[in-house]
């Protein structure tokens, strides 16, 4: 039991932490301070996400 408990913390450990770098990617598009490859290397994230992101975001706007 004790097993299935850690895996469960553990995976949702990690999808608060997906959550959180893509809340925090998308704040850095909507700044519009930063090129996507900037973003990408602070984030962690695939530079093929931040743009996905990007294009999602600017085309809300």
């Amino acid at each position: 039991m004790c097993r299935s408990i850690e895996e469960m913390l553990e995976k949702n450990s990690k999808e608060v932490t997906e959550r959180n770098t893509l809340e925090f990617a998308r704040r850095m598009i909507a700044a519009n301070k930063l090129k996507c490859e900037e973003i990408a290397e602070y984030s962690g994230l695939p530079i093929a996400e931040v743009k996905k992101l990007a294009s999602e975001i600017r085309g809300k706007q």
